[in-house]
C-alpha cells in the first residue's frame, strides 16, 4: 500500500498553481529637506535689487544729464521705484545723491613705467573712458566747478584721482628728463578735461580717436627738447 505525501504548508498540490508571495515593503527613504531661505534674507536680496536700481537710474542720470537732473521724480520713473520708498531711505535728493557717490570705490589710477608718447595718449584714453563710463562729461564741468557739498563726494571719487594720476605722471617725465620743467601742468590737466567738457557738450559725445589727438596735441608742448 503506497502512502501518499502531504504537501507541506505553502507547497502547491501538483495540479494547482503557485500562489504568489506578496513582496515585502522596502521602507521608504527620507528625503533631504531643502532649505528655504528665511524671510530676513529674501526682504535682504530684495532690498539689495531695490539699491542696485535706484544706484544705476542715478548714475545713468547723472551721464546724460548732470546733476541737476538727479530728482526724487526723475530717480523714481526711471528705476521704477516708488518716490515712497526712495523718501524713507533718503532725505533729499543731495543725501541720496551722496549715499551714491559713496558706493564708487576710489580707482587705483596705475602710472606707466616709462613716460613716452604713447604710455600718455593710454593715461588720457583711460581717464576718458572711465569717466565717460561712470560720470559723463555732462557732469565733469560741474563737479569741478562747483563747492555744493553734496557734489565734493562725486568730486573726490571720480575726478580727483584722475587728477592725481595725471600729476604724478608729469611728476615722473620731468625727473627723468623727457618731459619740461618750465610747463605749467595744472594748466595741462585742466586743457584735458576742459578739452573732454567741451568736445562731448559741441559734438554730441567725443570721438574715438579723441584722446589721441589731444595727448599729440599736447605732448609737442610737454616734451623735453
Amino acid at each position: 500500500m503506497t502512502t501518499q505525501r502531504q504537501p507541506t504548508q505553502g507547497q502547491p498540490t501538483r495540479g494547482q498553481p503557485a500562489q504568489e508571495q506578496p513582496a515585502q515593503e522596502q521602507p521608504a527613504q527620507e528625503q533631504p529637506a531643502q532649505e528655504q531661505p528665511s524671510s530676513g534674507v529674501r526682504r535682504g536680496e530684495a532690498r539689495q535689487r531695490t539699491d542696485e536700481k535706484i544706484a544705476a537710474a542715478v548714475r545713468q542720470i547723472m551721464r546724460t544729464s548732470g546733476p541737476d537732473a538727479v530728482t526724487m521724480e526723475a530717480v523714481s520713473a526711471l528705476s521704477g521705484v516708488a518716490k515712497t520708498t526712495l523718501y524713507r531711505r533718503y532725505t533729499d535728493r543731495y543725501d541720496l545723491m551722496v549715499r551714491i557717490a559713496e558706493q564708487f570705490p576710489k580707482p587705483r589710477m596705475p602710472i606707466p613705467e616709462v613716460v613716452t608718447e604713447e604710455s600718455f595718449t593710454t593715461l588720457v584714453s583711460t581717464i576718458r573712458d572711465t569717466v565717460a563710463r561712470e560720470v559723463g562729461y555732462a557732469s565733469v564741468g560741474r563737479l569741478l566747478a562747483s563747492d555744493e557739498t553734496f557734489l565734493s563726494t562725486w568730486r573726490d571719487r571720480l575726478i580727483r584721482p584722475r587728477i592725481g594720476a595725471l600729476h604724478d605722471f608729469f611728476r615722473r617725465g620731468v625727473s627723468e628728463g623727457t618731459l619740461r620743467e618750465d610747463v605749467d601742468y595744472q594748466q595741462v590737466i585742466e586743457f584735458i578735461f576742459g578739452g573732454a567738457v567741451m568736445g562731448d557738450a559741441v559734438r554730441g559725445g567725443l570721438p574715438d580717436d579723441w584722446a589721441t589727438l589731444a595727448a599729440a596735441t599736447l605732448w609737442r608742448s610737454i616734451a623735453a627738447r
